[in-house]
């Protein structure tokens, strides 16, 4: 048992004595391998803020580690295994670094989209937000309501006065074997399942109906869930009228692009609370409010839009019948139903 202890105190005695004989560039350079052998092992399992931890103590050990060579107290196999430690970590921690710095990049270019844009507003292309309040369409069985959507104006026009109107109109909503569509004049075909068109006015009714539509006065769309938006931060949205915050949460709400690619053509069965990013023609963005829904025969939607105009979109026939006009008062305007 003592030969035991005495073997014990002689180690540790040895061990006391060479940890003292070493200078702080040797111990930093133990610290480093230490770091590194963690950041190796743990590679896919450590948290953001366990690598910043990491990366901290890294650096601080390495700045002591470099001195100490700088100043002549690290030999030539101890600056090696500097360069080497170095080396390892930059391999084990690049992936996640790069990772927080793309990040912080990316946060930094939102935030000069949306400076951006507001500078455009005075110097070039100027942009305007419109808000509408409880646009109202009925399906191909509601007499009462409209059933297409002018957003210039926030109107909805019946079937029957559609004609002379059609470039101006750009969503409607239909039903068929129960399941009501929200779509756009030039995808409504499509949006349909059962191809019942003979027995839907919307298309078949001569004049108005979609089928007499012509060709190039059918005006196309895509709708987006926009699940980042809730109903509180829509309501703060609409009050502002603020043409950079609206872009700050179109993009947000759509991976960070400016519009919309390659998304739904209709929503079906649309449910009160769920808002939609919309997008005519490729160019004229809005952001709507589903309120209310009603369904059965002759179903109705009833929605609020916020909607956005450019100076750069004046002359652009795709964009201008669509567009809200430039307010001159207050922006916020009530849906009604068109008539001539």
């Amino acid at each position: 048992m003592k030969k035991i202890v005495c073997v014990l105190l002689f180690a540790f005695t040895i061990t006391v004595l060479f940890s003292c004989g070493r200078n702080e560039g040797e111990k930093a350079l133990a610290e480093m391998e230490k770091i590194v052998e963690k950041a190796e092992k743990g590679k896919n399992e450590l948290t953001a803020d366990e690598w910043k931890e990491l990366a901290a103590s890294f650096e601080e050990q390495e700045k002591v580690a470099n001195e100490a060579a700088a100043n002549g107290k690290l030999g030539v196999v101890d600056r090696m295994k500097l360069v080497a430690l170095t080396a390892r970590w930059a391999a084990a921690s690049k992936p996640n670094l790069l990772d927080e710095m793309m990040s912080k990049i990316t946060e930094a270019l939102k935030l000069e989209e949306a400076t951006t844009d507001s500078v455009k507003e005075t110097t070039g292309d100027k942009r305007w937000i419109v808000y509408y309040t409880d646009i109202a369409l009925g399906n191909q069985n509601n007499n009462t309501l409209g059933h297409f959507l002018k957003p210039k104006t926030g109107e909805s026009v019946k079937v029957d006065e559609a004609k002379g109107e059609e470039e101006f109109l750009a969503m409607l909503i239909f039903t068929e074997k129960g399941y009501m569509k929200l779509t756009f004049p030039a995808d409504a075909e499509e949006a349909s399942a059962y191809k019942e068109f003979d027995n839907n006015p919307l298309f078949s009714q001569q004049p108005g109906g979609l089928q007499s539509w012509p060709a190039e006065k059918m005006n196309s769309g895509m709708l987006y869930e926009a699940r980042g938006l809730d109903a509180v931060e829509f309501n703060k949205l609409a009050k502002s009228k603020d043409p950079a915050h609206f872009d700050q949460w179109f993009r947000q709400c759509n991976d960070g692009d400016e519009k919309l690619r390659f998304k739904m053509e209709y929503a079906m069965n649309p449910t009160a609370g769920t808002i939609y990013l919309v997008q005519f023609n490729n160019l004229v963005r809005g952001i709507l409010l589903v309120k209310s829904v009603k369904k059965g025969d002759s179903a109705s939607l009833v929605f609020d839009l916020i909607l956005e105009g450019r100076s750069d979109y004046a002359d652009i026939d795709l964009a201008k019948q669509l567009q809200p006009d430039e307010p001159t008062g207050d922006e916020t305007a009530d849906g009604v139903e068109y008539s001539e």
